[in-house]
């Protein structure tokens, strides 16, 4: 039948029809109406959120036994185990300090969204813990408190409860997890003064009460947004419980978001994916791991947390699939600044924490290792945390040579896990969220470092035109912005497909794809399009089957 890599094409194209088991469901109208503020714009006014119901939330009570500080990642033993690591040869140790060093030498500003306060923040809150240095604490606490009452300068007061509105709460991820986060690190730190943990108390949890009420798209856990405010709710519930009934309040309303919202969220992405696409995804895993990591470990806590949610270790074998051949870059669906789209260590570092199981824990620290990014002034924190050299890890490269993830309708394949085999993907994914293209349909094919059929889109090409993808021309019959796959209509879309040769005929109850449900909510089209340069007598046979199948092929 020729060569692998032509084999491996015909198995990546031929698999369509397994594939598109997934994209079964409709596309969804717009979500919400995200109008980000313009800079300088402290209070936008309302968000586009729906209020959530947290008024059956049960506080989570204070244990019974001690639960000693730190909670959240850190523990007393692990403290005791990375201070051995505290070495000039170690990599990840140097590029904490070097961090924290920069960040002591002249006040830094507040970066995108306050990311780079809050990393610093954290680099230094743990620079503290490892050496003792009281310069390392102050730097931590002064940083803290600029993300909940700065904007850009530290010192400038330009922050304060509104400006968790900027662009509709997106930047909770960093003025609510890192203040959270050193107040539970340095919780018995003279440099922690009752001032600034007041102040930290009170800010972060007037951002998610305001997140909850208003945050863009607040109860879509398959969204980076929901994951920020899901991260501060983590860490803030523990670090501040039995100081502040604020934090048991938070404990509570992050089961209750843990239960309803995140379990089967990600259960829709069964298989590992993330629809976003990985650019965003960098920040999912470590902001789950964050309350699995803290709830597994409490007194009374639940110590196999984790498998309540297998996301967590298929995306493991995802991310392990997603690489191409050459271990460097990766499946590059959704948005991307950048590419060839290169992999983040920051969800293995992560889960190679909180996960309880040793063959995951290796499996994920080796995907780490793998992707380190020395350069990333980012995650030097988590890093160090992580990955201590006498760790061992295990290479997940290896078994079955393909993957499927239901939930996006992706398949991963490849000839050999050698670095030059012929490697290939075709994903049809449902419409789940924002930062995701409409490329249902859309293929890749790489050999070795060849990176032969690659995707042309990059951030924000939506368009299906900007994919490896069949374009249908409809007319405008079904599909308002044709021949690309539309978001604007709940009748426009795909339910299934299967390739016919000549004509359309019924796809029997037993062959349709059971991953997904069609959505009922809006009314069936009353015609199928079929594939491009088919006609329109070819189209109306169709018309019988509008609630069978989603296209159907002359060619």
């Amino acid at each position: 039948m020729g060569t692998p890599a032509t084999r491996l094409v015909f198995f990546g194209l031929a698999s369509l029809l397994v594939a598109c088991g997934g994209c079964r469901e409709r596309f969804p109208p717009p979500f919400g109406t995200k109008t980000p503020a313009a800079d300088g714009e402290d209070d936008p006014g309302p968000g586009s959120g729906t209020p959530r119901d947290d008024s059956r939330v049960v506080p989570v009570a204070n244990p019974e036994g001690p639960w000693p500080h730190p909670r959240v990642l850190l523990s007393a033993d692990r403290i005791t185990k990375l201070k051995g690591a505290v070495k000039e040869d170690n990599p990840a140790w140097a590029r904490l300090q070097q961090g924290c060093d920069a960040a002591l030498r002249e006040n830094i500003e507040a970066g995108y969204e306050a990311e780079d306060w809050g990393h610093a923040a954290a680099d230094l809150a743990l620079c503290a813990t490892m050496t003792g240095k009281e310069t390392y604490a102050k730097g931590a606490v002064k940083y803290a408190v600029a993300l909940v009452e700065d904007k850009e300068k530290v010192g400038d007061k330009k922050g304060g409860d509104n400006i968790v509105k900027h662009n509709e709460g997106y930047t909770i991820r960093n003025r609510g997890v890192f203040p959270a986060l050193v107040y539970d690190w340095l919780h018995e730190n003279p440099a922690l003064t009752a001032a600034a943990k007041k102040v930290i108390v009170q800010r972060v949890y007037t951002y998610l009460k305001w997140y909850r009420k208003d945050g863009y798209r607040n109860g879509d856990a398959i969204g980076n947004h929901y994951m920020g405010h899901f991260a501060t709710v983590a860490v803030a519930g523990p670090a501040f419980s039995g100081d502040d009934p604020k934090g048991n309040e938070l404990r509570g309303i992050a089961r209750k978001m843990w239960q309803e919202e995140v379990i089967p969220g990600y259960k829709k992405h069964a298989g590992g994916d993330f629809a976003e696409g990985w650019q965003y995804a960098r920040t999912i895993a470590p902001s789950i791991a964050l309350h699995v990591d803290a709830e597994s470990r409490a007194p009374g806590g639940n110590p196999r947390l984790a498998d309540e949610l297998p996301w967590l270790r298929e995306t493991i074998a995802f991310q392990a699939h997603a690489l191409h051949p050459d271990g460097l870059t990766m499946f590059d669906n959704g948005d991307w600044n950048h590419k060839p789209a290169r992999p983040s260590p920051g969800p293995f570092l992560a889960l190679s924490v909180a996960l309880p199981d040793a063959d995951s824990q290796k499996r994920a620290l080796f995907l780490a290792r793998l992707t380190e990014k020395p350069d990333d002034p980012l995650w030097h924190w988590l890093e160090f945390i992580a990955n201590d050299p006498s760790r061992p890890d295990e290479d997940p490269r290896k078994g079955k040579t393909s993957h499927f993830a239901p939930g996006t309708g992706t398949i991963l394949a490849r000839t050999d896990w050698g670095k030059e085999a012929s490697w290939a993907t075709l994903t049809s994914s449902p419409f789940y969220s924002d930062h995701q293209h409409l490329d249902q349909g859309h293929f890749e094919v790489v050999r070795g470092k060849d990176l032969l059929i690659t995707d042309p889109g990059d951030y924000d090409s939506y368009s299906t035109m900007s994919h490896n993808s069949l374009l249908v021309d409809d007319a405008k019959e079904l599909m308002k912005k044709t021949p690309n796959q539309s978001i604007y209509g709940a009748t426009a879309g795909v339910l299934a497909s299967r390739t016919r040769s000549a004509t359309c005929t019924e796809w029997p109850a037993s062959d349709r794809p059971t991953t997904t449900t069609p959505t009922t909510s809006a009314p069936r089209p009353s015609l199928v399009p079929s594939a491009s340069g088919s006609s329109r007598a070819a189209r109306s046979r169709c018309a019988r089957l509008a609630r069978r199948a989603s296209w159907c092929t002359t060619a």
